[in-house]
């Protein structure tokens, strides 16, 4: 198709109702229920305070400056050194800024607004859990789960017996602590904007909001645990994780240390504080699960990313188990249920095989 030919007609004046409305609307009418039910529990057990305004505060500038910001240079960018021809380049600046990629871009922006209120009713109720359950519940029989499945072993102790480096720590550190909040958080902006995602964006949106819900939530109140870095404190037992506690200890000067941030997070806890990232909880792993989600669909799409993703997948998993956030059980019951969801998702669509991205 020629770029003239590829022109949106007057015909796209008449759809971003449909846009703005419709593709959107079951994800949105997650995150309504969702937050309408934190809002509920908040009210019954008089908890006070909102994570809302601190999500504010991140992802307005993120989604709403920054990212558009780099789209619109980067659409530019491919404008100029497309072609030299001035009439080209007009035709496709109007390509760009078409009523359906306006529409699409307007709800793409809505949905990631909705997403930062949805992020603030997660915070808030996972806040409120040890509230709700009286504590942390089920380490010590999630830790005796985890050395079973392992033939007796404690998983961290494996890890740490081919990488107990200072090296490796930091590393690792950035990659959890870091890298993976680029690799889950900024792709939201471009499957929420871009055209290019239309044949997979609500189902992607629609189990990252549920897998949040029914991980982060739900399966997480019901079996509720604060995970190796805090089995001291909710068991008293100073012991069994004592060896891993000291080794992430070793890096607390670091720049992305775990031992800080965990420390961090007890001392918000202990203080009935909420603030941005706060909120303990182990099984199931989010990280793991978002890592999944994305190792899913990607592998839709293409068997080579998708083979990266699982790769990646793999050490976050390791990383999680490494730096003493979760017991290995935690991952892999996240990976169990970002599959079922994923493949429940794929057939309520009525999209079965390898996504097609136009």
């Amino acid at each position: 198709m020629s770029t003239i030919e590829s022109i949106p007609t007057k015909t796209s004046l008449r759809m971003p109702a449909r846009f703005l409305i419709g593709e959107n609307a079951p994800v949105l009418l997650i995150i309504a229920l969702h937050g309408a039910a934190v809002l509920v529990v908040r009210g019954w057990i008089g908890f006070e305070g909102l994570a809302h305004p601190l999500y504010f505060k991140q992802w307005i500038p993120l989604y709403l400056v920054m990212c558009p910001i780099l789209m619109i240079a980067g659409i530019l960018f491919t404008i100029i050194h497309r072609t030299n021809d001035w009439r080209e380049r007009r035709l496709l600046l109007q390509e760009a800024t078409s009523a359906d990629r306006l529409a699409t871009f307007t709800s793409g922006l809505v949905l990631l607004m909705a997403l930062m209120l949805f992020m603030g009713s997660f915070t808030t109720f996972k806040t409120m859990m040890p509230t709700l359950r009286g504590g942390f519940l089920h380490d010590r029989a999630q830790a005796d789960w985890d050395a079973w499945l392992h033939f007796g072993h404690e998983p961290w102790t494996l890890l740490q017996g081919w990488l107990a480096s200072d090296w490796g720590r930091q590393t690792i550190e950035f990659n959890y602590n870091v890298v993976w909040f680029l690799v889950c958080f900024l792709p939201l902006f471009w499957i929420a904007v871009s055209p290019r995602a239309s044949a997979f964006r609500a189902r992607y949106f629609a189990c990252f909001t549920l897998s949040w819900i029914v991980i982060g939530n739900l399966l997480a109140l019901a079996w509720i645990s604060a995970g190796p870095a805090f089995y001291h404190h909710v068991t008293g037992d100073t012991e069994r994780f004592a060896g891993l506690m000291t080794f992430i200890a070793g890096g607390e000067g670091s720049a992305h240390s775990a031992a800080r941030f965990q420390e961090y997070l007890w001392s918000t806890y202990t203080r009935g504080e909420m603030a941005f990232g706060t909120g303990i909880s182990a099984f199931p792993s989010m990280h793991v699960g978002l890592a999944a989600l994305n190792a899913f669909f990607l592998f839709d799409y293409s068997r080579r990313l998708g083979a990266i993703a699982f790769a990646y997948l793999g050490l976050v998993l390791a990383s999680s188990v490494y730096l003493g956030w979760h017991y290995a059980i935690d991952g892999y019951v996240s990976i169990v249920v970002v599959l079922a969801l994923h493949i429940a998702l794929k057939a309520i669509e009525g999209r079965p095989g390898r996504i097609k991205v136009s």
